[in-house]
């Protein structure tokens, strides 16, 4: 396992304070160690300085950061101890403590935006005047020094395929996780091995996103942006493999109503063929599912987009009126329609309607 940066140490470090004790850094070195599975080699690595380890470094930029937070205080020199701020932070059960998080605390953001306002020689200037111990001090000139030779140890391996780009990163050995671009959207998919999620953005979020005055406080778009790997990863349909079917002439308005939004309706285009047969004409602006690979299509969804995503406005079955098949109902084959878009498209874990359970 690689060594964790020091965001992914605030949190264990955070609860061996938990304890009550005085620590030192010293004290922590090896249950983190032991706990994240660093190797004696990893813990011997140096930062390109050589003068300190590199692990040993951020372990000490945690407790930087803890401290700034007012998680901990230093009860004398190299000694901390929980505060009651960061009992408080511990009860609330986090999955992780990270920068996004310390920022809800005024004396952290006040610091934190302080030393990073006008770049890096600025904020190495800045941290001396107000980090009060030499070896903080230290931690923050090394950690820095760290970040601008780290530039040098990222690999990009780049696909094309058809007209969707994946872009794998690496970092040494480390596989980090794939960009994947398209012409819908721009999604993230990290290594199964690294902490993190998997987001999905239609361009016009990214755009703004990256138009944003301070992307530090970007923490996500919507709920909706971040969706499973495999929906996100997925292939997008293409309708020409559909181009010579051939559509019923009898048909039966399904009277599906529905809004998606950006994200939902981004995942929406690019199809599916995992079970089901389903693909987006963009011309046309509809979605068509298919039963299998025989042909007909089932159903007809008609958008129309607008500025929040789009919303389906016309829905036909294919079949003549009144025979609803397996369905008691159009209303309840319009339900099931609803749960496929859920479950294939969107790939959100939905129960099958009860009604529709034989």
């Amino acid at each position: 396992m690689a060594i964790p940066d020091y965001q992914t140490l605030m949190l264990p470090l955070l609860k061996i304070a938990g304890d009550g004790d005085i620590h030192t850094k010293q004290d922590c070195l090896n249950p983190l160690a032991i706990e994240f599975r660093v190797s004696d080699e990893e813990r011997m690595a140096m930062l390109p300085s050589g003068k300190q380890r590199v692990f040993d470094n951020r372990v000490g930029w945690a407790c930087t950061y803890l401290k700034k937070a007012m998680l901990i205080e230093y009860v004398q020199r190299g000694h901390f101890q929980i505060t009651e701020r960061g009992k408080s932070v511990l009860v609330e059960n986090p999955v992780s403590i990270d920068v996004v998080c310390l920022r809800r605390f005024p004396e952290f953001l006040e610091f934190h935006d302080r030393t990073r306002d006008d770049g890096v020689q600025h904020e190495i200037d800045d941290i001396e005047m107000l980090l009060e111990t030499t070896e903080e001090t230290a931690n923050w000139q090394e950690e820095n020094s760290m970040e601008q030779s780290d530039i040098s140890t990222f690999g990009l391996e780049t696909q094309v395929r058809g007209n969707d780009v994946r872009v794998a990163i690496v970092r040494g050995e480390e596989k980090l996780g794939i960009l994947m671009l398209s012409e819908q959207m721009v999604c993230w998919i990290p290594d199964g091995e690294v902490n993190g999620n998997t987001w999905l953005m239609t361009w016009k979020q990214f755009a703004e996103t990256m138009q944003s005055e301070d992307l530090r406080r970007v923490v996500r778009l919507s709920e909706s942006t971040y969706t499973s790997a495999s929906r996100a990863s997925a292939g997008t349909v293409k309708p020409e493999a559909y181009a010579n079917v051939p559509v019923p002439e009898a048909r039966e308005n399904l009277g599906l109503r529905r809004h998606f939004n950006l994200t939902e309706y981004a995942l929406i285009r690019k199809g599916c063929s995992d079970s089901l047969f389903i693909y987006f004409d963009p011309e046309q602006c509809e979605l068509r599912m298919h039963r299998g690979q025989s042909g007909i299509f089932s159903y007809a969804l008609k958008f129309r987009e607008n500025e929040e995503g789009a919303e389906i406005y016309e829905s036909w079955a294919n079949r003549v009126a009144g025979q609803y098949g397996e369905y008691a109902s159009v209303e309840q084959e319009a339900e099931h329609v609803s749960w496929v878009i859920d479950l294939f498209l969107l790939g959100r874990k939905r129960e099958m309607p009860e009604a529709l359970i034989v």
